[in-house]
């Protein structure tokens, strides 16, 4: 299932890193680093604001279930409930992480072994002093018991109406104000339904939206998933930059640490490539409100920062949007110029003649791009000025055979229609992936200068059926 795909990108699920982390897993749990220690916490509980010794107390009550797998003469529905939770919680911590919204589940498995070895201690107290043995120790035992599972039935009561308030701000402040609000934003003017949008939050963006949802981590997008696989980092947020950069999306929702995060990867991206249009900010609003458990979950969502595309990436036909993969001069296997390639903005500067050889990502179908020449080299007359340029892309399969996908002849002095920036996109021959060839020779005259050409945001897809 696709969400269980995107969500095991997280962790290495290999027997032998499963293996090591099970050994690990007692000293990870004394160390307050299991999911374990959530166990009987509110939502985002963690998150701070309860008092250590509270949560010293929760981690006790947490582990009790692992003290019933070894204790003798349990019964055994306690054991298997037990060993359940335990699972879980392993599952949880070495897997998922520790996610609050994954606990409860499990939590229920601890409460029944909680109620079953309760169960079973105070019948045997109860025999116990109708057999009037040890009737002091019997009933402080008994005392004990009961007072532990009070304070246990007391603090999840108490709990749940803290959860109950957080919920009700949380929709009050942040939910209808800015995350619903947000989606309707996008619907009202983005210009398709199929525009995307990436971001984290999916759920009421994504349904009052009605836009094209490229979530973190994937739970609905089959394109982000195989964007992750692509990406050298692998870690929310600090992927956000590599994941705009293959995706191409038309709109970003961002919180300000992934707006941060995609700022360090490249400033251009956010600094040129797209610009902010809307700002939803209720910080203010959660600031003056009253009564606010863990005022720091509701900060969390407070600011959403919506950027567009200035120039969107050329999109197939079809229900689902390429993985673009951007051609850079670290990518290129062979770059011949008669004077040195290098990049400026999305373009890759090669002035004729120029050869540029890159090799086809597996997988890869499309190939997307653009080509010019400058506008300094036609802006003066002839002979200070350009003849044109000759631009050609090849397939070049590995038995060495040869493909024309692209010849085109630029010619701005004389036409005007060839000046700017030209943009191609097409799908690649079927066969093995071999390598494209990217060549700019001079005009029908053989004259080299003022040849100031270039090819401009080439990127491979991966387009997904």
């Amino acid at each position: 299932p696709q969400t269980i795909t995107a969500k095991g990108l997280f962790t290495d699920m290999s027997a032998g890193h499963l293996w090591s982390e099970l050994l690990r897993f007692p000293a990870t749990i004394l160390s307050g680093e299991s999911s374990l220690s959530a166990n009987f916490i509110f939502h985002y509980g963690l998150s701070g604001g309860l008092p250590k010794s509270l949560l010293t107390l929760y981690l006790v009550y947490s582990a009790i279930p692992l003290v019933l797998l070894v204790l003798p003469k349990i019964r055994w529905e306690t054991r298997v409930a037990a060993l359940l939770c335990t699972v879980g919680h392993f599952y949880l911590t070495v897997v998922t992480g520790p996610s609050p919204w994954y606990v409860p589940q499990v939590t229920l498995l601890g409460l029944v072994a909680l109620a079953l070895a309760f169960a079973q201690a105070f019948g045997y107290l109860s025999r116990l002093r109708r057999e009037n043995r040890l009737p002091l120790i019997t009933r402080a035992v008994q005392i004990i018991l009961w007072s532990a599972a009070v304070v246990l039935v007391l603090a999840e009561g108490i709990q749940s109406v803290i959860i109950a308030r957080q919920a009700y701000m949380a929709r009050a402040l942040v939910e209808v104000p800015v995350r619903a609000a947000v989606g309707r934003w996008l619907r009202d003017n983005a210009k398709s339904p199929r525009e995307s949008v990436l971001l984290e939050p999916l759920g009421y963006i994504g349904f009052y939206s009605g836009l094209k949802m490229l979530d973190f981590p994937g739970l609905c997008s089959r394109e982000m998933v195989v964007a992750r696989q692509i990406a050298g980092s692998k870690s929310y947020p600090y992927c956000w930059g590599e994941l705009s950069d293959i995706l191409q999306p038309d709109w970003l929702v961002l919180r300000p640490f992934e707006r941060d995060s995609i700022n360090r990867y490249d400033p251009a991206i956010l600094g040129g490539r797209y610009e902010l249009v809307k700002t939803f900010d209720a910080t203010e609003n959660i600031r003056r409100a009253t009564y606010v458990p863990l005022r720091g979950f509701l900060n969390y969502n407070a600011i959403f920062e919506i950027y567009h595309c200035r120039q969107p990436a050329a999109r197939p036909l079809g229900p689902f949007l390429p993985v673009l993969l951007p051609v850079t001069i670290g990518s290129l296997t062979t770059k011949q110029a008669a004077y040195t390639v290098e990049t400026s903005g999305l373009a890759i500067k090669a002035h004729a003649p120029s050869v540029l050889v890159v090799p086809v990502p597996t997988k890869a179908n499309v190939l997307q791009g653009g080509f010019g020449i400058y506008e300094g080299a036609y802006t003066n007359p002839l002979p200070n000025a350009t003849d044109g340029a000759e631009f050609t892309i090849e397939r070049i399969a590995t038995d060495g055979s040869r493909t024309i996908l692209l010849h085109r002849t630029l010619n701005p002095c004389k036409l005007t229609a060839d000046r700017g920036l030209h943009t191609f996109h097409f799908t690649l021959p079927p066969g093995d992936a071999g390598q494209i060839e990217f060549k700019i020779g001079p005009g029908a005259d053989g004259n080299t200068s003022f040849d100031w050409t270039y090819w401009h945001d080439l990127r491979f897809g991966l387009v997904i059926k």
